[in-house]
């Protein structure tokens, strides 16, 4: 039985040129349907391959680049620390600027580590704040002389470029632990 479109049926005027899904696939045979299931999914499943592929290669940061952006938060965290007790300990009034950024810095450097570590997914965006915060406390202790403060403002600016990385790169997916391997994260 041939199903009519509305057009058809409003108009009365059959449209011969056009052939129904419905129309193709009652027609056939069960080995015919059954090839017309089967390439629909293949194409499905290949597209669905296709989009996943490029979705990984543009969310999927490497291990390298979270091993390298902790490793700088902790140098940063580390030098940060000495500057802020120098500062204290120097001059506190004139450097309280660069105490209070150290401050801030040695904590949210101390959440990228704890968070980056834990695989979360809301990483990247506290790395960016990481990033803005370590910028402007590296501009502050840059301004004075000392070689702890030149060091924590070089540690500062290589944590800043480093959690830049990994907020540019968007939520950290690990390929092996998205694919049933959790005990990576």
């Amino acid at each position: 039985m041939l199903h009519r479109s509305w057009y058809e049926r409003s108009s009365g005027q059959r449209n011969l040129g056009a052939v129904s899904r419905r129309d193709r696939f009652e027609g056939q045979s069960v080995r015919a349907r059954g090839a017309l299931c089967a390439r629909a999914a293949s194409r499905c499943s290949q597209e669905y391959t296709r989009v996943r592929r490029r979705m990984d290669n543009q969310m999927t940061i490497s291990n390298q680049t979270v091993e390298r952006c902790i490793e700088e938060c902790l140098q940063c965290l580390r030098w940060c620390g000495q500057c802020r007790a120098e500062s204290l300990n120097e001059d506190p009034i004139m450097t309280r600027d660069c105490i209070r950024l150290c401050n801030e810095c040695i904590e949210l450097c101390r959440t990228c580590v704890a968070m980056l570590t834990g695989c979360s997914g809301f990483a990247h965006l506290v790395c960016g704040i990481c990033s803005e915060l370590c910028t402007a406390c590296a501009s502050e202790c840059g301004k004075y002389a000392g070689e702890t403060m030149r060091k924590c403002a070089q540690a500062c600016r290589q944590c800043a470029a480093t959690c830049a990385e990994v907020a540019k790169a968007g939520p950290i997916r690990h390929p092996a632990a998205a694919a049933w391997d959790l005990s990576a994260c």
